[in-house]
C-alpha cells in the first residue's frame, strides 16, 4: 500500500459547539485542551501544526474558561470580523457553490454581487439561497429562482419569506 504525503495542515471544523449536548462537549473541549500533544512538522524554517481545528460557539462561559489559558488556542470574536472580509468570503460561497450550474443558467459576477449584497452578511441565508436556487421547482429555472431570490418573490409573484431559526 502507498502512503501519501500531505502538504499541508489538515483543518478541521466544529461548527456549533455550544449545541453540542454536554457530555460530548465535554470529550471535545478535553481533546482540544490536549492540543500542545499534536505534532508539529517543520515547514519553511519553522514548526507548524499539521492539524488545524476551527471551532465556533456562541460565547458560552465553560466553553471559554476551558479553552482560555491554552497557548495553543487563538479565539477570534466573530463580532470583530470585518463586514469587507464577510462580504469576500460569501460572494467567494456563491460563484463556488453556484458555479456548477447549466450553461444558460450560469450567473454573472453581478448576479454574484447581487446575491451577495442581499445576503445582508447572514451566512444562513446564503446556504439557504444556494439550495434554492439549485432546487428543482417546477417551471423555474436556475436564472428565475436567482431571481425570485433577489427579488423576495415566487414565480407567481406573491412574496416569500426565508426564515431563519
Amino acid at each position: 500500500m502507498r502512503m501519501s504525503t500531505i502538504a499541508g495542515p489538515i483543518t478541521i471544523i466544529i461548527d456549533a459547539l455550544d449545541e453540542t449536548l454536554p457530555k460530548y462537549r465535554k470529550e471535545v473541549l478535553l481533546l482540544l485542551s490536549r492540543g500542545a500533544n499534536f505534532r508539529k512538522v517543520p515547514v519553511t524554517g519553522r514548526e507548524v501544526m499539521m492539524i488545524r481545528i476551527i471551532v465556533t460557539s456562541r460565547p458560552v462561559t465553560g466553553i471559554h474558561k476551558s479553552l482560555r489559558w491554552h497557548s495553543h488556542i487563538r479565539q477570534i470574536d466573530m463580532a470583530n470580523i470585518s463586514p469587507a472580509s464577510a462580504y469576500c468570503d460569501i460572494e467567494h460561497y456563491f460563484s463556488t457553490t453556484l458555479a456548477d450550474l447549466p450553461g444558460d443558467s450560469r450567473l454573472s459576477d453581478e448576479g454574484f454581487e447581487k446575491l451577495t449584497g442581499r445576503s445582508e452578511g447572514v451566512f444562513e441565508w446564503v446556504c439557504l439561497a444556494c439550495e434554492y436556487i439549485h432546487g428543482e421547482t417546477m417551471g423555474l429555472d436556475p436564472v428565475r429562482r436567482c431571481q425570485a431570490v433577489l427579488t423576495g418573490t415566487t414565480s407567481n409573484g406573491k412574496l416569500k419569506c426565508m426564515r431563519i431559526p
